[in-house]
């Protein structure tokens, strides 16, 4: 790194808040149990999730576009393996993300065959992975880039499968939890931090959400920069407008 990096690890913690009204979770479109005998059970839309009593948003992305310096737990620890699955015709992981050193695992624990595929980009091999009922396993052969925008990943057999997956180049990421609430540890504290907000219903490019938060100067391209006190912790709690989603 060059330029300023600061001094010592700090938290940051928030909410994303949603300021209009809970919507209903309905059933997701093209669900078709027609397709697949198997699939018995109807597959909610988790593409916008508000809790009901806090109006949290779940599945929130956010993560730091570059670090300067990485915590040195970090770069000691020894690769993790990262597993995505699916069970009753549905991904169980919506939205989720990894540091490109962990190794991504695709399992199927359902009753059905399934076929996995997506194309990360930014020369990261694509993959197609056809998977047995309950024993499935695909072992991705390893990320080479980080990615700067979550990429789909889908079901060829059943089309109503939809999940987003985010490798980065470093730990500094989160997905809300369905209260909207997020942490983030082991920052670099003493310097500005430059934040990507994302959520599938950004209505900014690339799915880009825009919030407001006080104290928080929030760009039309779904960022945000934020200084981490040293030993300390700072906290973004966020509103996300409708007009900032593409509902």
């Amino acid at each position: 790194a060059t330029g300023d990096v600061g001094s010592g690890w700090g938290t940051l913690k928030g909410k994303f808040t949603f300021g209009g009204g809970a919507p209903t979770i309905g059933l997701l479109a093209g669900f078709d149990p027609n397709k697949d005998a198997l699939c018995k059970i109807p597959v909610k839309d988790d593409s916008f999730v508000v809790d009901s009593s806090s109006k949290g948003i779940s599945n929130v992305l956010l993560y730091v576009r570059a670090a300067p310096r990485v915590h040195p737990d970090f770069e000691s620890a020894p690769p993790k393996e990262v597993t995505f699955d699916q069970k009753e015709c549905r991904f169980l992981t919506h939205v989720f993300a990894q540091s490109i050193k962990d190794k991504f695992v695709i399992l199927n624990s359902d009753d059905p065959a399934h076929n996995s595929n997506g194309d990360p980009g930014g020369g990261n091999p694509p993959y197609n992975a056809l998977l047995s009922p309950k024993v499935g396993r695909f072992d991705y052969p390893g990320f080479k880039k980080g990615i700067n925008t979550p990429y789909e990943i889908t079901c060829s057999i059943h089309p109503w499968m939809k999940a987003y997956h985010i490798a980065r180049p470093d730990p500094y990421f989160a997905v809300s939890k369905a209260d909207g609430t997020f942490t983030i540890e082991k920052l670099p504290a003493g310097v500005d931090l430059e934040f990507q907000v994302w959520h599938e219903k950004g209505a900014a490019d690339k799915g880009r959400l825009v919030g407001k938060a006080d104290g928080v100067s929030w760009t039309a391209a779904g960022r945000f920069k934020i200084k981490i006190p040293e030993n300390g912790e700072a906290t973004v709690n966020a509103v996300v407008e409708p007009s900032a989603l593409a509902l």
